[in-house]
């Protein structure tokens, strides 16, 4: 073979060889670059799961006074049914919510959801059901106007059992009074704590579980 041949083709072979090297070194590169970042990807994903796991929701009462000012912020405690505070907020929301008419059907809609989460199958079935049948706060809100309600009485007459008063004024959306009713409820009350902290995320508006067991009102005026 020519010297000059072999010379040449001895340095394309090893410009060659030094050339697939390099592509070799760099693929081993970042493969251990892509392993490295794999596995930080994944420890990242086990922490972020382990963190997600251990977070738990904890629910506060935040009392304030007739303006809106922060008086006292406590802790929610699973045992509310020693606290009449508590039990009367509970009762007070849950009879304004089903009773009061408001012109926006998509917050009526939220507030009649809410309370018949709060009642059980009894209670839906053998009141509300009969009750909403007939007197349709949907169809008095575009029909006639709104009813708000004032509540005026809370008293606890038996174990886990409550009167309620209230005074109900009907207003045209020309804001005129259409009349004028009172109104007494009793209203039985259990507590039923919750099983897993979800369910301060799907219902913050019950965060001690409190529902309503027994449930009739009638019109006093």
């Amino acid at each position: 073979m020519n010297p000059k041949v072999a010379d040449s083709y001895i340095k394309a072979r090893q410009e060659y060889d030094e050339i697939t090297h390099n592509i070799n070194a760099s693929k081993r590169n970042w493969q251990r670059m892509s392993f490295v970042l794999g596995l930080a990807l994944t420890v990242s994903i086990t922490s972020n799961i382990f963190t997600i796991k251990r977070a738990h929701v904890i629910p506060y009462i935040v009392q304030v006074d007739n303006i809106g000012r922060a008086l006292a912020v406590n802790e929610a405690k699973e045992e509310p049914m020693n606290d009449q505070r508590v039990i009367k907020a509970f009762v007070y929301q849950y009879i304004d919510m089903s009773r009061s008419v408001i012109p926006d059907p998509e917050a009526l809609r939220k507030n009649l959801s809410q309370v018949y989460r709060e009642s059980i199958r009894s209670v839906q079935r053998n009141f509300l059901d009969p009750f909403y049948k007939d007197n349709n706060p949907f169809d008095y809100a575009q029909q006639k106007g709104t009813k708000h309600i004032e509540l005026l009485v809370f008293l606890k007459e038996a174990r886990n059992t409550y009167s309620v008063e209230w005074r109900e004024i009907e207003r045209n959306y020309d804001n005129q009074v259409l009349g004028e009713s009172h109104y007494k409820a009793l209203v039985s009350v259990i507590q039923i704590p919750p099983v897993k902290e979800d369910q301060y995320r799907e219902d913050p508006l019950n965060p001690f579980g409190l529902y309503v067991t027994s449930l009739s009102w009638a019109r006093l005026t």
